[in-house]
């Protein structure tokens, strides 16, 4: 505003509206696109949590069934179920492949998720933070219009 309110005593050139306009478009354009890609990056956020969830009840599910009681495996802290369930989806005489199998297709899953989670993190603020520098460009570029004006490239 205070550019605004100096350039308002001044008669506005060529080159500080031409300027004024792109500086303007690049703010807009990158805080509508930092405001959608936020708002996707959030929900691919959300439904790695609900895979996340599905799978541990999942594991959860197959020991209950099979392995222990439903009731005491829902009891159990998340580390010991992982524990049982590591232990329980290696082939045994004694052990059912109807067990082993389907709990080492579900930790297989639950070991991707870390990464996963943290790929989907990194990209999400990668991309923000890349669009609000492009934003604080076009602030710093509106307080030296001015200077910028007399620049010839432009």
């Amino acid at each position: 505003m205070l550019v605004l309110a100096r350039m308002a005593r001044k008669a506005v050139t060529d080159a500080q509206t031409t300027l004024l306009y792109a500086l303007s478009m690049f703010a807009q354009t990158c805080a509508a696109l930092a405001a959608f890609v936020g708002a996707v990056g959030l929900f691919k956020l959300q439904l790695l949590k609900g895979e996340d969830a599905r799978t541990k009840h999942d594991i959860r599910g197959i020991l209950g069934g099979t392995v222990t009681s439903r009731s005491k495996v829902h009891a159990l802290p998340l580390d010991q179920v992982i524990e049982i369930a590591r232990a329980n989806s290696q082939d045994a005489p004694h052990r059912s492949t109807s067990t082993s199998k389907p709990l080492r297709e579900a930790l297989a899953e639950w070991d991707t998720h870390p990464l996963r989670r943290k790929d989907a993190t990194t990209a999400l603020l990668c991309f923000e933070g890349s669009n609000l520098l492009v934003i604080l460009a076009s602030l710093v570029g509106f307080s030296h219009l001015e200077v910028l004006a007399l620049w010839r490239g432009v």
